[in-house]
């Protein structure tokens, strides 16, 4: 047994010697915004579980005390390097899978983890586990999550006469039609090819808006793939750090809330609020401009060229 934590990789590292305040900074003007897209992401997985449990969490014990939660959980974990803490999908597999939804259970599973976390061993067995008996049981639980995903659908009662509920299910399989027929990355060529001798600030708002462009019509994880390779093969190719070019496109794939298909998150609280298309149009595309202007003039400052 002993201690999960490398302290030069957690918040009390940064106080071992001289602080270095840009850091500080940088993390913090980084990372804020981003807990944006982490609160939307919340609300969705409590709608799949409440579908899951038969029970509306978003009124008991409500969403301001499980996002209080969440936000408390990162809080802690951040401290010590961990990452942060939500309702995940793979969880709501799990609860779909065994039908075991007494929080009791879940807490004493949680206990169980935390103590398990001291033993090294442990953690050695969990790597030594084959692959392909991970990749099973990712799979079922990946099922459960779009078998779940597919239940809201009928139990919400959604009509597919209606054009717009037919353009977000089309969507799906359209994102991977544009990877597999090349479009999207003819796109990324041409995008890396027209940037070349620009001022390395037009590049990072191009870089990121297109980033942001593109996340509504492909998913984010997609998008952040397709297009980090050619943000930094642009950086390169003028000669600057790709570092603000790689946050621009974390950034433009992570805050994208014009759509209602640019993340899970966003398509699951779609049937929740009853909201339309032009809801999210009307509410996500200026927070989008907004943000999308902030980080162009923050990012430099942060992580120079």
């Amino acid at each position: 047994f002993g201690l999960p934590i490398h302290w030069e990789n957690t918040v009390f590292g940064l106080f071992s010697g001289p602080v270095n305040t840009s850091i500080l900074w940088s993390s913090i003007f980084t990372i804020v915004p981003l807990s944006l897209a982490t609160m939307v992401e919340h609300i969705g997985d409590m709608c799949a579980i409440s579908s899951t449990c038969e029970r509306n969490f978003m009124e008991d014990p409500g969403f301001h005390r499980t996002l209080l939660g969440d936000g408390l959980a990162t809080a802690v974990s951040a401290l010590f390097g961990g990452p942060a803490n939500t309702t995940y999908g793979e969880n709501t597999g799990v609860l779909a899978l065994s039908k075991v939804y007494d929080p009791k259970v879940v807490r004493l599973a949680a206990y169980f983890s935390i103590l398990l976390s001291f033993c090294p061993k442990f953690a050695a067995l969990i790597v030594a586990m084959p692959a392909a008996t991970m990749g099973g049981v990712s799979i079922v639980l990946y099922g459960m999550i779009s078998a779940v995903g597919v239940r809201n659908v009928v139990e919400n009662q959604v009509d597919f006469t209606k054009s717009r509920n037919v353009l977000i299910a089309a969507m799906i399989p359209m994102s991977t039609a544009l990877e597999k027929t090349g479009i999207s990355g003819w796109v990324s060529e041409s995008l890396e090819s027209s940037l070349g001798g620009f001022h390395p600030t037009v590049m990072l708002a191009a870089i990121y808006f297109a980033t942001s462009l593109l996340t509504m019509f492909i998913s984010n994880t997609a998008t952040a793939v397709l297009m980090a390779p050619i943000a930094m093969k642009c950086a390169i190719s003028i000669g600057v750090s790709p570092v603000p070019m790689l946050f621009a496109v974390t950034l433009g794939a992570s805050l994208c809330f014009a759509s209602p298909f640019s993340t899970p998150p966003n398509a699951l609280v779609k049937p929740a609020g009853q909201y339309t298309f032009s809801d999210y149009v009307k509410v996500g595309l200026p927070l989008q401009i907004i943000l999308g202007i902030v980080m162009i003039l923050v990012l430099p400052l942060l992580f120079p060229f």
